[in-house]
């Protein structure tokens, strides 16, 4: 992890990778439905086509996760303690789908309890195209300071 002083921005954030499949959306699924292994959209082609879509999709929560994922990262504890999240979803995302997490810092401001470091994220699929999208905000805290 970086200090926060060392942020700026237009900084990137380390790239992440993340390869979805059938078997993780299934897993989400069974995790979101507190174990219930239920046939739905996220799991059962037939319940996806009859619902219009082309086959099952990811969880929009499941996929979202990775934000938070790359936030505690890069930041530890204080994301835990100070971290917002903004999602927007605007393709859905299927099994077989790689996606390229991209993150950049779009200011460091300070705070009283440190600097509040905002970055702006995309997913991208492997045809390049953004499936979500979210600005992210932190507060780190100054070095020798108090946790927030």
């Amino acid at each position: 992890m970086r200090r926060a002083a060392q942020l700026a921005a237009g900084d990137s954030l380390a790239e992440r990778t993340f390869a979805i499949t059938q078997e993780k959306i299934n897993r989400y699924s069974r995790f979101a439905l507190d174990g219930r292994d239920t046939a739905n959209i996220h799991t059962d082609e037939a319940k996806a086509r009859l619902a219009g879509l082309p086959g099952p999709v990811a969880h929009g929560r499941h996929i979202a996760s990775f934000f938070s994922e790359a936030m505690f990262a890069e930041f530890g504890a204080p994301w835990l303690r100070s971290g917002q999240l903004d999602v927007t979803l605007t393709k859905l995302v299927r099994p077989g789908d790689t996606l390229a997490l991209r993150s950049k810092v779009i200011g460091v401001t300070p705070e009283a309890a440190g600097q509040r470091v905002e970055v702006e994220m995309v997913l991208v699929n492997q045809h390049g195209d953004i499936v979500l999208s979210a600005r992210a905000s932190v507060v780190r805290p100054d070095e020798g300071s108090e946790a927030v």
